[in-house]
């Protein structure tokens, strides 16, 4: 037996809400991300900064060393040192990236055409294979 084809009409502003909603969730998870980075990298360089001071007051000890040599400028050696702290000592948590940069940049991009597209038309309601084309952004 045959299948039949379903034909429904969607209304054409109601898929460009749904579009332009589907848009602002990626532009915002990204923008959030890298405002995270931007904490993450703060935070990073203030715990950075703060090893020394950790270390001078004890709580570090120093597990090996070693020494590069400059045979051009031997007053410029320069040493190595591998500190090791308690557990108790942690760096900042980097931040999870839920997306593929490459990836959500296309998706944005097809979807702001898409918007365009339907924006341009004087259509009250859009076709099935229209909306099948847009639909994955839909959920």
């Amino acid at each position: 037996m045959a299948q039949k084809t379903i034909s429904v009409k969607v209304s054409t502003k109601k898929v460009i809400d749904a579009l332009e909603k589907a848009l602002h969730k990626r532009k915002t998870q990204i923008a959030d991300y890298e405002k995270a980075v931007k904490e993450h990298n703060q935070a990073e360089k203030e715990f950075r900064d703060s090893l020394a001071e950790l270390f001078r007051s004890g709580k570090g000890k120093v597990t090996s060393v070693s020494k590069s040599y400059n045979y051009r400028n031997e007053d410029s050696n320069k040493y190595e040192l591998s500190i090791e702290f308690p557990a108790s000592v942690k760096a900042p948590k980097e931040p999870k990236q839920e997306f593929r940069d490459w990836e959500i940049k296309q998706e944005i991009e097809e979807l702001e055409n898409a918007i365009a597209v339907l924006k341009m038309t004087d259509e009250e309601t859009i076709s099935t294979s229209t909306y099948k084309g847009v639909a994955r952004f839909i959920k």
